[in-house]
């Protein structure tokens, strides 16, 4: 087996106030993904959690 190429990838690494499974990453691109145990999850209806995250970038 050869590598042919490598990637780097920036992703943030979000927590929320949700009393259970309130960890997320979001990737390059706006792919979500939940911690739900020791895997992470597809996040399929992430509108609500994009619009956040935006704003959140947005403060000072």
């Amino acid at each position: 087996m050869k590598i042919l190429k490598i990637t780097r990838v920036t992703v943030a690494m979000v927590e929320t106030d949700e009393p259970e499974m309130n960890e997320y990453k979001r990737s390059f691109g706006g792919v979500w993904m939940r911690r739900m145990g020791e895997s992470w999850e597809p996040v399929f209806d992430c509108t609500e959690l994009e619009r956040l995250f935006q704003e959140s970038l947005r403060k000072p």
